[in-house]
């Protein structure tokens, strides 16, 4: 049963040096004391190493302001395990971070920007200064060697700027990856910045084809409902392999969020309501454990699953529809009417 997985993403901490109003790491107000213990970390990853993990991703919050990170790093690269990270990048405009964090075993780094200029990017996380410091930590990054991507959420913000988005990147990073505004669960005024899923394909398409235009590769990284997309579109962004072409990892459980405080989500806008913990009598629970837990049908992750692969609407299952999406993000139709935006 481990080979059914396939990456896992780590939340150092959820504290951030930004502010961004629609992040699910936004909703925790307790930061202070969200820091993963440095004595689990061995533990961690020998347990991802003994589920035959492929990838491990470092997030947060912003995960460069984990105390022990270089080490942790190192501690990935020892298992052989590919360790990637995503940041804002702020803090990488000291050179010798940046350094460092190629120095501990880091090859690969997405950095999240939402605007393409000071004025809109710094308003949007609510910090002066976190543009500059942005794209100065890009730059640092490509220095040392490591190989950057951008990551951007579409939001009502920012669906205007898209193409300055590219203008502004296109040199630097390798691609461009664009998430839809997802739903966060434990703080529903995160919401208000939300698109809904066809105001988002429409937007992915424009940018789409103007990055094309520059060469430029860029890809959809939010499971969303097919049917949302232009149909000229949708066969091209197949045959390309610009969006997801599966069920979200909510209902195959291939991937899963390891919280600071051991808490297993199934992805990571479940912050606050973890399925199990891996943390138990101040150690970590072993292989055998984990597949137990996380595959019994009589357990919460096993049932998770299985709730939440329903089709979230009839015409989902109609034999007019072949398509392999099983509409998309199942966290859309906790704000959107699937009846509404699924049609036809």
């Amino acid at each position: 049963m481990k080979s059914k997985f396939n990456t896992v993403w780590l939340v150092l901490t959820y504290n951030c040096n930004n502010r961004c109003n629609w992040c699910y790491a936004n909703s925790n107000h307790l930061r202070e004391k969200q820091v993963f213990p440095e004595q689990y970390e061995e533990g961690t990853v020998h347990l991802l190493e003994s589920l035959d993990i492929k990838r491990a991703i470092m997030i947060g919050g912003e995960p460069t302001l984990y105390p022990n990170l270089f080490v942790f790093l190192k501690r990935f690269e020892t298992a052989g395990i590919d360790i990637g990270l995503v940041s804002n990048g702020r803090r990488l405009s000291d050179y010798k971070f940046a350094r460092e964090l190629k120095d501990s075993g880091l090859k690969a780094m997405s950095i999240s920007f939402g605007g393409y200029c000071s004025k809109v990017q710094d308003e949007l996380t609510g910090i002066k200064g976190s543009f500059d410091e942005s794209m100065t930590g890009l730059e640092n990054a490509l220095s040392v060697g490591l190989k950057v991507s951008s990551n951007t959420v579409i939001t009502k913000n920012n669906i205007g700027e898209l193409e300055k988005m590219v203008d502004v990147l296109e040199d630097k990073v390798r691609s461009m990856t664009w998430n839809f505004c997802g739903v966060c669960l434990s703080e529903e005024v995160n919401n208000q910045s939300m698109l809904s899923p066809r105001e988002t394909a429409q937007a992915f398409q424009r940018v789409y084809d103007y990055a094309k235009n520059k060469k430029v590769k860029i890809k959809l990284v939010t499971p969303m409902p097919f049917c949302v997309f232009d149909k000229t579109y949708l066969e091209q962004f197949k045959k390309e392999g610009i969006i997801s072409g599966g069920p979200c990892q909510l209902v195959h459980g291939k991937n899963f969020v390891i919280e600071y405080n051991g808490n297993i989500l199934p992805c990571t806008h479940f912050n606050g309501f973890p399925m199990m913990n891996i943390f138990e009598n101040g150690k970590i629970i072993t292989q055998d454990t984990f597949i137990k837990r996380y595959f019994n049908p009589d357990e919460i992750p096993f049932q998770f699953r299985e709730k939440i692969s329903k089709f979230p609407s009839e015409k989902c299952g109609d034999d007019s529809c072949k398509e392999p999406c099983t509409g998309g993000c199942p966290l859309i139709w906790k704000i959107f009417k699937p009846e509404e935006v699924i049609n036809k």
